[in-house]
């Protein structure tokens, strides 16, 4: 077909003889024509041949029958894309009726599904086409409708007017496919029949729930009048009520299928459902509640929640098909499956909480956490033969997702059981096993031993922390605090198990800051996170509660440029142990020694003296006796001195901080100085030094960095110089587009922003100044130069880039910089093969950067 230039002439007659012969009664009776349609598929030769032959005259019975290899030859020929090879295994006889008209639709449908986007086909020719299939369909022949499924995969994926009508039993003949447990199709096998059914789904996947309630018309009942033509509603399918039917595919495929190509779309398309009915179900759940507070629907007060839990079901049916999967050898031992099926359980936390919870109930992410942690356990305790590089790889990805999974949902480590199974998970990661000995302790790799450590280190500090904290180092205490308090010089730094940076800096003699207390600033920098600085006072007495405030105010005022760490509600105070009754009772015969107490005329006597002053008391007199008039401890001034509450002795004013706070945290003593746990780094050489800490420590990400690239393609533009165009002014564009890129993060300036940017010579900036708002235009050009869109959470950083033709000249001047560094050889000193490489570096900064071409015809 020549697909650019519309309509072929030649496919339309093509067409329009395929329909006419499929179509024609007469031709199911005659075995010539049963011939004739069981080799239409196969090449031009072979129609000819089995054209003339059927000339002759009547064919014999031998020659008329159709064989199996034959019908393996009409369905697949020499050009055919699709073609497979024929198995020698010998199959039941196949009805050659059957076989012709499977032939003649395989053949219609791929000349259908050939349509380029700007080809047309004409309504008769479209609605004899649908006539054909809807009558297959309808006969749900096994070799038909692996036919119209195998050929017609893309269907509807063309934009075929009224393609519609075919949806309920194309999903119909899907079902029915995809569940046989037999071979339906000679010359196709089952993975690839399987995958057809699959890629089927996908192109259908959210039609119910992008259409609704809307109606499918079935033409077998179409009643015509004087007006016009009507369906009753009785036999007409709304395409909500085909998402059961879908579902129930895809649980069925997620439990059966062994194909690993397979797995990954099926579990591709129960992400796709979860997050598309969740959305369907929530918008009309509020729409229910909008109109019962309005008064206009008097229904149950349930009704809200009732219209969630198809969703929920269908939700709690992907993960217990997974879970129960994930351990099983055919899952465990394949690890694009594994990466597959922890993909699609990360990409769930996204859904609403109010459905991933349903009525509060926690159960599937309990079951989540659990089978993850089910996972690492089964796949570290795997012989050392069966180690392997791959193996460790999905239990890096486990501990990822079980971090992704506590951060999502901070209540699960709530409950106790889920946090002991996460605990002793970790522990495996890191000691090789549970509860062994030191000298036993050993990892499977390094790298499961970083991914259990970063998991322990999200349970401390990312879990219930919704925001990302600003970087809060020496610097912004410089511009927080002014260079008479901080002096970036005077900094003491202390590698601690050569992983953790401590900067100290004294603050006791600042009285605006220490408030007479002992007091320090301190910079923490690990490689999980950014540095993080905090003023510390150092009190004489453990009281926490009197002091609550003014360590709220220490916090806020240290990082009052970004991020205020959120302080919760203190717990409530721990009941007071009472003495259980059952340790009054003899336990032995030394108990029953000790004598009862009983009052004695000592007991009484104090007893009747504290009755007669409490009497005192009550008729308003004094219980001052004439001899406490003669002791001295109750006379002035001594009384009114032992009369004041007790005070700590005032802080020492020449007391070494620092070298207190390091030791009250367990880091100052004997072995940690022999193992060489703590070190104090040479910063003698200030300039060098710091320059290393804000170049090097400080610029490496403590998160997964990842950029993207996307380019606004109008309808018609070809070149590179007009596409890049395009982001120089974003107010011409479609607002559909602008839409999406508000969507996708926030707008920051590259060069005061202390995170990725997606380029590495303009990420993670040392500049710690308090941004000021700019009264600036609208007009922002977001190539990264400049300015980009910023999105992060507690494990990765997203860098959304638009670029330029500036981008190319960069790019290119960056290139000849480096080539007057050094020598080139022949193919660097090209200068369009240096700039194509130079460009591709420039994209290329983050292993993993993403290109998103997002097309917007206009």
């Amino acid at each position: 077909m020549n697909r650019d230039e519309g309509d072929d002439p030649m496919s339309s007659r093509i067409l329009d003889e395929i329909v006419r012969r499929f179509a024609l009664p007469s031709s199911l009776s005659d075995v010539g024509s049963q011939r004739s349609m069981s080799s239409f598929g196969a090449d031009e030769a072979q129609v000819e041949g089995t054209a003339s032959g059927a000339e002759g005259g009547h064919a014999s019975t031998s020659e008329s029958a159709v064989t199996r290899r034959s019908f393996a030859q009409s369905t697949t020929s020499s050009g055919d894309a699709h073609s497979l090879a024929m198995t020698a295994l010998e199959w039941p006889g196949v009805d050659g009726v059957s076989a012709g008209r499977a032939a003649a639709i395989g053949a219609l449908c791929r000349i259908v599904c050939s349509k380029t986007s700007r080809e047309t086909l004409a309504d008769s020719q479209l609605a004899q086409f649908y006539k054909v299939i809807h009558e297959a369909l309808l006969e749900k022949d096994r070799l038909i409708l692996c036919s119209v499924i195998y050929f017609g995969e893309n269907m509807f994926r063309l934009s075929l007017k009224g393609v519609e009508v075919l949806l309920p039993l194309f999903v119909a003949a899907i079902d029915i496919i995809l569940t046989e447990s037999t071979k339906l199709h000679p010359s196709i096998s089952e993975v690839e029949m399987r995958r057809a059914c699959l890629r089927a789904l996908s192109s259908i996947i959210s039609w119910p729930t992008v259409f609704g309630s809307a109606r499918i018309a079935d033409p077998s009942h179409v009643s015509f009048s004087s007006s016009g033509y009507s369906i009753p509603e009785e036999h007409s399918t709304s395409y909500i009520e085909l998402r059961p039917r879908i579902h129930r595919n895809l649980i069925y495929s997620l439990r059966h299928e062994t194909d690993a190509a397979n797995l990954h779309l099926t579990l591709a398309m129960c992400n796709i459902l979860c997050e598309e009915s969740c959305v369907y179900d929530m918008f009309f759940a509020e729409e229910r509640v909008l109109k019962e507070q309005s008064g206009t629907n008097k229904g149950d007060v349930d009704d809200a929640e009732e219209d969630k839990g198809y969703c929920v079901s269908v939700l709690r049916s992907v993960v217990s098909a997974i879970c129960d999967n994930m351990c099983k050898s055919q899952w465990s031992s394949d690890l694009s499956v594994c990466l597959a099926a922890i993909d699609c359980l990360n990409a769930i936390t996204n859904i609403h909480p109010s459905m991933l919870f349903y009525r509060k109930d926690l159960s599937t992410g309990f079951l989540i956490v659990t089978s993850l942690c089910r996972f690492i356990d089964t796949q570290l305790m795997k012989p050392p033969p069966q180690h392997s590089r791959d193996l460790h790889s999905s239990v890096v990805a486990a501990y990822m997702s079980l971090a992704v999974w506590l951060c999502a949902a901070p209540l699960l480590v709530e409950t106790e059981s889920c946090l002991t199974t996460v605990a002793e998970t970790i522990e495996f990661g890191i000691y090789g096993g549970k509860n062994l000995a030191i000298s036993e302790r050993k990892a499977a790799s390094k790298r499961v031993h970083d991914a259990a450590e970063f998991l322990l280190y999200n349970l401390f500090t990312a879990v219930s922390r919704r925001r990302t904290n600003e970087i809060v180092d020496e610097r912004r205490l410089l511009y927080t605090y002014g260079p008479q308090a901080i002096d970036t010089t005077q900094f003491r730094h202390f590698l601690l198990k050569q992983q953790t940076l401590i900067s100290v800096r004294e603050a006791t003699k600042f009285t605006n800051i220490s408030q007479g207390h002992p007091s320090l600033f301190f910079v923490v920098r690990t490689p999980h996170h950014a540095a993080a600085a905090t003023l510390t006072r150092l009190y004489a007495s453990p009281d926490v509660t009197s002091r609550q405030g003014v360590d709220e105010n220490d916090n806020d005022s240290v990082s009052n440029c970004g991020n205020k760490t959120v302080v919760g509600c203190l717990p409530e105070p721990p009941k007071p142990f009472q003495i259980p009754a059952s340790v009054c009772k003899p336990m032995c015969k030394l108990d029953s020694v000790i004598p009862p107490l009983h009052p004695t005329p000592e007991t009484d006597k104090i007893i009747k003296d504290l009755s007669d002053i409490r009497r005192t008391m009550q008729g308003s007199e004094s219980c001052i006796r004439a001899s406490d008039d003669r002791n001295l401890w109750l006379r002035e001034p001594l009384a009114s001195e032992l009369s004041k509450p007790i005070q700590p002795k005032p802080a020492a004013p020449d007391c070494d901080a620092g070298r207190v706070f390091l030791y009250d945290m367990g880091l100052i003593s004997e072995e940690a100085f022999k193992a060489g746990d703590i070190v104090m780094l040479d910063s003698a050489r200030s300039d060098e030094f710091y320059h290393d800490l804000h170049q090097m420590v400080d610029r490496s990400p403590t998160k997964l960095i990842q950029s993207v690239c996307i380019f606004y393609v109008r309808d018609g533009q070809k070149t590179a110089a007009e596409i890049l165009e395009n982001a120089m002014n974003l107010e011409s564009v479609s607002s559909e587009f602008c839409a999406m890129l508000a969507e996708l993060g926030e707008g920051v300036e590259v060069a005061a922003h202390p995170h990725w940017t997606g380029n590495w010579a303009t990420a993670f900036s040392s500049e710690r100044k308090p941004l000021e708002e700019q009264c600036t235009g609208d007009n922002f050009v977001l190539d990264g130069q400049s300015h980009c869109l910023w999105w992060a959470d507690a494990h990765i950083e997203v860098a959304y880039t638009m670029p330029t033709e500036r981008c190319r000249r960069r790019a290119s001047e960056l290139g000849s910089a480096e080539s007057t560094a050094g020598d080139y050889n022949d193919e660097h000193s090209d200068p369009e093969g240096k700039l194509q490489r130079m460009v591709f570096g420039y994209f290329s900064f983050s292993s993993r950067t993403n290109a998103a071409n997002v097309h917007n015809s206009r």
